[in-house]
């Protein structure tokens, strides 16, 4: 996706926003060191109450400095701030993520670009592994059909509107529903 205009690194048509995980901990401390040292040239400010919290996110972009340059067509370097505050005892949780893209756009456009991974992450793959146990599941052989399976239940599930959790349970309890399911189809 390549949200906005101007181009995108090495000619290429689209571009790409890198999420720095734990394990790059030397990109992620020369992203840490440039918010440092350089002033962000723009930002975007989210608000939402959640069950009983209020919680905000803070993008702040920062065009990419020579130092951190390494990753081909970099353009910018981005940090997001999430705040969570309790609102019945004013407990606060707060964390920092980094990322860099390739992607020439404001800081609306990038938030949305990157919490639209999140619900990727929270619609299946969470699922995948907190209702349906792909982490702790041990197969070796046959691990890739139990994959492809998981995902078809789940995609059916959401075309049906159907609770996960609930309807996980169901079929475990009565295997025969989740075959009318796929026969339905």
């Amino acid at each position: 996706m390549h949200p906005g205009g101007g181009g995108s690194g090495g000619g290429a048509k689209g571009g790409y926003l890198l999420s720095v995980k734990e394990n790059q901990a030397e990109l992620k401390e020369l992203i840490q060191w440039a918010f440092a040292s350089y002033q962000a040239t723009d930002q975007h400010i989210q608000h939402q109450v959640r069950g009983g919290e209020v919680w905000t996110w803070h993008l702040e972009v920062l065009p990419l400095p020579e130092a951190v340059s390494g990753w081909r067509g970099s353009q910018m370097a981005l940090r997001m701030r999430r705040r969570v505050v309790r609102k019945n005892t004013g407990e606060l949780r707060e964390e920092s993520a980094y990322a860099l893209t390739s992607l020439q756009a404001s800081a609306k456009q990038l938030y949305t670009l990157w919490r639209g991974h999140w619900e990727v992450e929270n619609r299946l793959h969470h699922k995948r592994d907190t209702v349906l146990g792909e982490d702790a599941c041990r197969s070796r052989k046959g691990a890739v059909g139990l994959m492809y399976l998981r995902d078809v239940i789940l995609s059916l599930l959401h075309l049906k509107k159907w609770p996960v959790l609930r309807s996980v349970r169901k079929f475990s309890a009565n295997p025969k529903a989740l075959l009318k399911l796929i026969r339905g189809l």
